[in-house]
């Protein structure tokens, strides 16, 4: 057989098996070669053709490689056919094969045996897919995008006494307040774990403080999402009408998040759906124990139960605890604006 002949025949033949079984193009040549060097010896040898079985695999079964050529003229000729895409399979991860999974080669009764475990691909392809349904609430945090703790305003002017919650903080208090919060949100950031609790008079620099350390942990390589209460809630309540990102993906996005920082705890409206749902994700925070920032205006015991018992459990109290810098007289506030470069309190924002 000349390899002008071989080459159309191994061709017809690979169309044949391929169109016939399912098979790849590559399996579909490799079995036509076989065929066709099979029959070669047995010519050679003087003994019948014999079949390595391919056409078994074809439905009907009574249909043969031999039935098959008796339809097909045999042209002897060259032949010219157009190249074929090849289809590029996704290389499989070298850990789980491409499952996403795997399990921990542990003996029986160990507490991980036959148990499922996320791979660093599934964790990754996760993590993308949260980052997309949480764009939404960057959108927030975009506001106080140059906070930093560089530029958190230790400086800041204090010239009264300080009256909250029933307490008189002289304005050295005030300062020792800010500078101890300051170097608590510093330690914080440096390796976030647990829960953060802030709280202080409304004007006192909580927001801020909150903000830098969302804008910190990002800088270090650490998904984070930042939110305000009732930015949270009406972001949720938009999941239930939303076929694309519905509620059930939103919740699940932000309990996996590792750094969320929900600012003005306690401002949502107190509805049945805003109690449930963040009474539900600082539960479910709590038993997967992501890191999680909390800014408020009081103790958390004027929080509603279900939240304030878990937030009284594991979240470290910081004490923000200043004179509203928006009180200021406007030429004192500007003062202080030459020496802290992108502060945003110059907009009123801020807490």
């Amino acid at each position: 057989m000349t390899e002008q002949q071989l080459l159309p025949d191994v061709a017809e033949s690979v169309r044949e098996i391929r169109d016939s079984t399912g098979l790849s193009e590559v399996q579909a040549t490799a079995i036509a070669i076989q065929e066709l060097e099979r029959a070669e010896r047995d010519a050679h040898q003087g003994r019948p053709t014999t079949s390595t079985g391919w056409a078994q695999l074809t439905a009907p079964s009574h249909r043969t490689k031999s039935s098959h050529r008796s339809f097909a003229p045999q042209l002897n000729a060259p032949r010219w056919e157009p190249p074929r895409p090849q289809r590029s399979s996704p290389s499989a991860c070298t850990l789980c094969n491409g499952f996403g999974f795997y399990k921990e080669a542990v003996p029986f009764g160990h507490p991980h045996f036959a148990k499922l475990f996320p791979c660093a691909c599934k964790l990754a392809e996760m993590s993308a897919k949260d980052d997309r349904i949480l764009a939404t609430l960057a959108e927030e945090l975009a506001k106080y995008r140059r906070c930093r703790l560089s530029n958190f305003g230790l400086k800041r002017q204090i010239r009264e006494t300080l009256e909250w919650n029933g307490m008189v903080l002289s304005v050295e208090e005030q300062r020792e307040s800010l500078i101890c919060a300051h170097a608590q949100a510093a330690a914080y950031v440096e390796s976030p774990h647990g829960w953060l609790y802030l709280y202080g008079p409304v004007g006192s620099g909580k927001t801020r403080l909150a903000a830098a350390i969302a804008n910190e942990a990002a800088l270090r390589g650490m998904r984070v999402t930042y939110t305000s209460a009732p930015g949270l809630m009406a972001y949720l309540k938009a999941g239930i009408d939303d076929k694309l990102t519905p509620l059930a993906k939103r919740r699940e996005a932000l309990q996996r998040v590792p750094v969320l920082v929900i600012d003005d705890l306690g401002t949502e409206q107190v509805t049945e759906f805003n109690m449930a749902e963040m009474a539900h994700l600082i539960n479910e925070r709590y038993n997967n124990e992501r890191a999680t920032v909390f800014t408020c205006n009081h103790w958390f015991d004027t929080l509603p139960e279900r939240g304030a018992d878990r937030i009284a459990e594991v979240a470290l109290p910081i004490c923000v605890a200043a004179k509203s810098y928006r009180r200021l007289p406007k030429a004192e506030r500007d003062a202080d604006l030459k020496l802290l470069e992108g502060d945003p309190y110059d907009r009123g924002e801020g807490e």
